[in-house]
């Protein structure tokens, strides 16, 4: 979830430049041009000196055309190479990722101008965050939550907790003078709490920011879209009244007007939807939202956010931007067919030319197009890549992926390697519940063309998820409806014989009753007598010993 490396951006332009120091092979064209001009005048002095040779202007001016040409068109297939290295994107495409759980961090604006008592029954706006995040608290249950605090600079105060009794006693310390920077970046506390959360988690994120909307960096803005291009939903909360108030700053003589800023906030969210927006509907992108506390029901606003629309998680959506390296090496390719049709440039022979220059370039783009199956076999081979590399989280970016491609096209094959993938990735993740629901989707939906593979491994693997929870029963019955797919399976034989006996083992709740076992008198005086037989026994057997080894001793 958190940026795992810095790029060159382009702001808001949704522009992106992943290795600028590429731009540095450009200089190599300078002492390549040199050395072509050198090159040209040495040949063109040999024709010059040469008297038949010269007399044939016209082959002059066709080596002239020629070299120049052919030098430009690759020193512009360089170009091209070097800008397709350079990592260039613009445009952006959102990317499905599936979350399950959800974790939390609390952004609180502790500026001075938090400190206005124009909260309700006359409280500070500081007062009155903290009210409100208390009441948030105890709907949080099972949540983890993480505190930044927000002046000057951001910072982490706790790291994500599900102890709420450090939070609670947070609250109770905040104060402007926690931190000892000036002014407010409201942006640097919404970058703290993105790093607060950890990379390749399986739990969604979110952020909510407690403030009055008053800031002096203006880097709101820029947090808010890094945010969301990272498919971490933010909810800005206001507190304070929008009417302005003087107070007092804390040098004792400096006065200043203050009030909550709602329509500015609500203008900077309105910016990061249309910057991101791109054609794409509300539902496709990560949550940006401003609320009033004061608001009826705004708290409920805030923890919707973190309730997915079915039990089996939620999807969220990451915003990435579209790399372009595949146009520029197509660019690369044939500036440099053309540097070699410049080369054989002849006028007679020009239209015999332009036509193989034009099939080579038809043939090129005929195998390098990409059909919608190409695109479903790339993406489910990017996922494996990720996936060996224990990167789920873009894996399953990947899978979910290929499954939207796949419904939209009809494969119903691509649609089934696709669900496989996403229940063994979770399945890697511990996520058993949600392997299991995709497992049961492909069984479910199983034809006569359903790859035996697939449906075998689903059967196995479901039979794994059962064995783990237990149930010894279903796990025996999915072992064997996998050896009916593969009878040769020596896994699943041995996996199925387990089963049966884990279950044969399950100890029935009336075996459990110990029944006392009652000596009476006489036992136990006969027990004791026979003690005493053996003891006499033993150790006349024992002087015995001692006797023979005695009298069989050699004296040396």
């Amino acid at each position: 979830m958190v940026p795992e490396k810095t790029r060159a951006s382009g702001g808001f332009m949704n522009f992106d430049i992943e290795r600028p120091y590429a731009f540095y092979g450009i200089i190599v064209l300078i002492p390549a041009a040199l050395y072509t001009i050198l090159r040209y005048k040495k040949i063109l002095r040999s024709f010059i000196t040469n008297p038949e040779v010269f007399s044939a202007s016209a082959s002059v001016t066709r080596l002239r055309r020629c070299f120049f040409l052919r030098t430009f068109f690759r020193c512009m297939a360089w170009m091209m190479l070097v800008l397709a290295y350079a990592g260039i994107s613009w445009g952006i495409k959102t990317v499905p990722v599936q979350k399950s759980g959800s974790t939390v961090s609390f952004v609180f604006d502790i500026s001075y101008s938090m400190t206005a008592k124009d909260g309700p029954s006359g409280i500070s706006r500081l007062e009155a965050e903290c009210n409100y995040a208390r009441g948030l608290l105890k709907h949080l249950e099972g949540t983890s939550v993480s505190v930044v605090l927000a002046k000057g600079s951001g910072v982490t105060a706790i790291p994500l907790t599900e102890d709420f009794n450090s939070i609670e006693n947070m609250l109770s310390q905040l104060h402007p003078n926690l931190i000892s920077s000036e002014g407010t970046d409201l942006g640097s506390g919404v970058r703290a709490a993105i790093t607060s959360f950890p990379s390749q988690s399986a739990k969604a994120g979110c952020i909510w920011l407690f403030t009055d909307g008053e800031e002096t960096q203006d880097s709101l803005l820029d947090a808010l879209n890094e945010s969301v291009r990272y498919g971490i939903p933010v909810a800005i909360v206001g507190f304070g009244s929008e009417r302005e108030s003087e107070l007092l700053l804390a040098d004792g003589k400096t006065r200043v007007k203050t009030a909550l800023r709602s329509s500015a906030v609500e203008e900077t969210v309105s910016k990061v939807k249309r910057i991101r927006a791109g054609g794409r509907t509300d539902s496709d992108l990560t949550p940006v939202i401003y609320v009033d506390a004061s608001e009826y029901g705004s708290a409920g606003k805030l923890l919707k956010m973190l309730s997915p629309q079915d039990g089996s998680g939620s999807v969220s959506y990451e915003v990435h931007l579209i790399s372009r390296k595949n146009i520029f090496i197509n660019l690369a390719i044939i500036f440099f067919l053309f540097s070699i049709i410049a080369g054989e440039i002849d006028f007679r022979r020009a239209i015999k030319n332009f036509t193989r220059g034009t099939a080579a370039v038809l043939v090129f783009c005929t195998f390098t197009s990409c059909s919608k199956k190409f695109d479903e076999g790339r993406l489910l081979f990017e996922g494996k890549l990720e996936w060996n590399r224990k990167n789920y989280n873009q894996a399953t970016a990947c899978f979910l992926e290929v499954s939207e491609m796949a419904l939209k096209n009809g494969d119903a094959r691509a649609s089934e390697y696709a669900r496989f993938n996403l229940a063994v990735t979770y399945l890697m993740q511990d996520e058993n519940e949600s392997a299991a629901s995709y497992f049961k989707q492909i069984l479910d939906e199983a034809t006569e063309s359903t790859d035996l593979q697939v449906k075998f491994a689903a059967l196995y693997n479901s039979g794994i998820i059962s064995h783990r929870q237990g149930k010894f029963d279903e796990a025996a019955e999915f072992f064997k409806e996998a050896l009916l797919v593969d009878s040769s399976s020596t896994d699943a034989k041995i996996n199925l014989e387990l089963s049966i006996q884990e279950k044969s083992l399950q100890v029935k709740p009336d075996e459990k009753e110990i029944v006392p076992v009652e000596k009476s008198g006489g036992d136990a005086a006969l027990e004791n007598a026979v003690y005493s037989i053996i003891r006499e026994n033993e150790e006349k057997r024992w002087k015995n010993q001692q006797q023979k080894t005695k009298n069989s001793s050699l004296d040396y």
